[in-house]
This record gives C-alpha cells, sequence and structure tokens, in this order.
C-alpha cells in the first residue's frame, strides 16, 4: 500500500474512535452536560438573546437546577454572578456553539459530532505538521497517537472548548511555519493575516495567546530591522482584534480587560484545593463581577504575600502528579510518562540543528508548562493536551531514530548463519 494512504486510515481509526464516545454521551441528554457544558450552553442562548451572560433558567436539565439552589447567593465560583454580563469564560466556544444553534436548532448531538470531526482534524494538523518539520513518516507517527489517544478522544463529542481551541492552535502554528520565507521572515501581508488568525484561537482557549510572544522572538532570534518591523506588524494586528471585546468589557463590567476573570479564581481554587490555603468563603460582598474579581485577586496578592513560597509548592504538586501518578495502573502510567518525557527530550535533541522550525514548538511546552500546568491545572489531563500535542513530532523522531539504530544492530545477527550453511 502507497504511504499517501497511511493518513486516511489513521484519521478513519480517529473518527471510529471519537464516533464510539459520541454514541456513549448521545444516549442521554443529561451526559451532554458535563463539566464547563452548561455555562457554554447558557452563555451560547444568552448571545441569541444579545447579551452574555449566565441565567440557569436556561436548563432544564434538573441536575443543574438542584446544584443552582445550592449556589451561595448569585455568586458562583465565587467570581461570576447569575443574570450579569460575564468574563469569566472567553466568547469564541460560546460563540460558536451559538451559531450552531441559529442554524440547526438547540440539539446538543450537533455541536458533538461536529467535535469529533474537529478531533480528526487535529490529527491531520498533526501529521501537516511533523511532516513538515521532519518527514511525512514522523507525521504518520505523530498521527496515530492522537488518533487514538483517550482523553483527546472523549473530549471531541463534548460540549467544551478544549478540542476547538487546540485545532485553531495547530493550525496557527502550521500557518507559521508554512508562511516563513527561506530567510525564516513573514511578510507583511501574512504577518498581518496571522495576527489577525491568531485572535481566533485566543478567544476560544486565552492560553492560544503564548503563541504572539513565541512567534516574535521566533522571528527576532536573528535581528534585523525588516524582522523587527514583521513581529511588531504581527503583534499589533493581534492586539487590535482584542480591542472590541475589551471594550465590552469596559462597557458591560466596568473595566477593560482582554484576559476571563476566571484566572484569579482558578489559581486561588489550586492553592485552597492542595490544602495550602484555607478552603475559601463568600466573606466579602460583591454586587457584580468586577466587585467579586477585585475582591479575589486581593485575597491572591495577599496570600502570595504571606507565603512566597506557595507557587514552588503548588508547583510541586503538580508536577509530581505527573511524574508519579497514583489510582488505577499508577506504575505503567508513571513508566509511560517517564518514557514519553525521555522520547520529547532525545527529539528535542535531534532536531536540534534545525532548530529555527523547531523553536516555536519548544517555546510553547516551556512556557505553556511554566504559566498553566506547574500553577494552575497541571493535575488534569485535559489542560496537557495542547503540550502533548506539540511534543509528538519530537517523539516521532526519537522512535524513528531508535528503529534505525535497532536494524542496523539487528541486521548482522539475523543475517549471520548459525551453522556453516549461508543464509
Amino acid at each position: 500500500m502507497k504511504r499517501k494512504y497511511y493518513i486516511w486510515i489513521i484519521l478513519a481509526i480517529a473518527l471510529l474512535f471519537r464516533l464510539n464516545a459520541f454514541h456513549h454521551l448521545s444516549s442521554s441528554q443529561r451526559k451532554f452536560m458535563r463539566g464547563d457544558a452548561p455555562y457554554y450552553h447558557c452563555l451560547a442562548k444568552s448571545i441569541l438573546r444579545g447579551q452574555y451572560q449566565i441565567s440557569f433558567e436556561d436548563i432544564s436539565d434538573e441536575a443543574i437546577k438542584r446544584r443552582k439552589e445550592v449556589l451561595d447567593a448569585k455568586i458562583f465560583f465565587h467570581t461570576a454572578v447569575i443574570d450579569q454580563p460575564t468574563n469569566y469564560w472567553s466568547p469564541g466556544y460560546p460563540l460558536f456553539l451559538a451559531g450552531l444553534y441559529a442554524l440547526f436548532g438547540i440539539h446538543f448531538w450537533i455541536p458533538a459530532l461536529l467535535g469529533c470531526i474537529i478531533g480528526v482534524l487535529c490529527c491531520y494538523m498533526l501529521w501537516l505538521i511533523a511532516s513538515r518539520l521532519v518527514n511525512p513518516t514522523a507525521g504518520l507517527i505523530s498521527a496515530a497517537p492522537w488518533a487514538i489517544h483517550p482523553i483527546a478522544v472523549t473530549k471531541s463529542p463534548e460540549l467544551e472548548s478544549e478540542t476547538l481551541g487546540l485545532l485553531l492552535l495547530l493550525v496557527s502554528v502550521y500557518l507559521f511555519l508554512l508562511w516563513r520565507d527561506r530567510e525564516g521572515n513573514l511578510g507583511p501581508i501574512k504577518a498581518l493575516l496571522l495576527g489577525v488568525m491568531l485572535g481566533m484561537p485566543f478567544y476560544v482557549r486565552s492560553t492560544s495567546g503564548l503563541l504572539v510572544p513565541i512567534f516574535a522572538i521566533t522571528l527576532l532570534l536573528n535581528p534585523s530591522w525588516k524582522r523587527l518591523a514583521t513581529a511588531l506588524l504581527l503583534c499589533s494586528s493581534f492586539i487590535l482584534i482584542l480591542i472590541p471585546w475589551g471594550i465590552r468589557n469596559q462597557r458591560s463590567l466596568g473595566k477593560f480587560m482582554v484576559f476571563e476573570t476566571r484566572g484569579v479564581n482558578v489559581m486561588l481554587g489550586e492553592i485552597s484545593r492542595k490544602g495550602y490555603h484555607p478552603p475559601r468563603k463568600n466573606e466579602f460582598k460583591a454586587e457584580t463581577e468586577l466587585e467579586a474579581w477585585k475582591a479575589q485577586k486581593l485575597i491572591l496578592l495577599n496570600t502570595l504575600q504571606a507565603d512566597p513560597a506557595i507557587l514552588l509548592r503548588v508547583g510541586w504538586y503538580h508536577l509530581r502528579s505527573w511524574l508519579f501518578p497514583y489510582g488505577k495502573f499508577a506504575e505503567l502510567r508513571t513508566l509511560f510518562n517517564w518514557l514519553f518525557a525521555a522520547g520529547v527530550g532525545l527529539g528535542i535533541f535531534l532536531t536540534r540543528k534545525n532548530w529555527q522550525n523547531t523553536i516555536p514548538l519548544c517555546l510553547f511546552m516551556a512556557l505553556y508548562t511554566i504559566t498553566i500546568l506547574f500553577l494552575m491545572k497541571g493535575d488534569e489531563a485535559r489542560f496537557r493536551l495542547p503540550v502533548e500535542a506539540m511534543a509528538l513530532p519530537f517523539l516521532s523522531v526519537a522512535l524513528i531514530e531508535f528503529y534505525n539504530w535497532t536494524v542496523k544492530r539487528l541486521n548482522p545477527i539475523i543475517s549471520k548463519p548459525k551453522s556453516g550453511n549461508k543464509p
């Protein structure tokens, strides 16, 4: 069979796995309303009304109604206020849901099925990225694990932003690699377009904003006035895309901001959940989300000022949860994680001569690990998906090198006769 057909086999397998996950969810409407899905659903319906706020009246699921009854007053997650404008979630995925609701009606299976297709496209983008960085074989080796990645498979049909955000992230990386010229620079038009396009993954998952300084740093590694102008065009067009959302927050919340208000709450929640700070209560009175956010930020600053080493302990907790997993199959998962890390490290070393192309992936893995995994959500598998996806091209290089090394040493042994007869 020709090698060009292998990628289609991998994509077919990826689709089958995701359709199986979709079938499991579609057995009950309630299964779609897990995690952050109820809030994205509420926000999508709110967008259809020309608003952007949470109203639990939009949800008919009884489990969510009971959850509403135990909320502290009218504030949930210590920040967002029911029936008031919010910036707790990025607007990209709710807008995506709202578009589907407007076109096809409110049917959960439609965005879930589309999420399966988006998950398959993530495999395809990994193949394109690794093929461009290394070769088509590395592309196949990168796409194959993602086709059956258990977390990537189960998250694809869920009404959450991880899968769509990852696809837009991979598309942005691929376009950056594709549009660079022989000197490694971008033309002015392509820089403007890429900056505008980077706003799309940012509005879905704001952590994608890390790509902007990463691309700028990559361009300036060989400094010149032309590269500086390109980097400024890239950053400027990205900032222009964010200004409308900042103005909306200024008018609705009273403060110009483009990042979600949930960041402070999530970090403080991680500190409390790990036992390094007393559990939080709504000891403050807030009438708006901005007041609640400021109160949460003050608590976080006071906590860090009283114990500056607390972030290191939280980071070590997250790192330890990856290095030494607990629960079912802990020993096997520990071995797999260590081998995975060793393979990625070897792949980065082997591709060091191609550093001008691989540096964006390396920088993203480093910055994302430090800012998100180390400090905030390192013990949740779904937050590790972007790093694991970026690491697969390097792992493929290590596997190819290991295969070549093994074949070279096995061939003399296999071809050598055990008797006087010729093989």
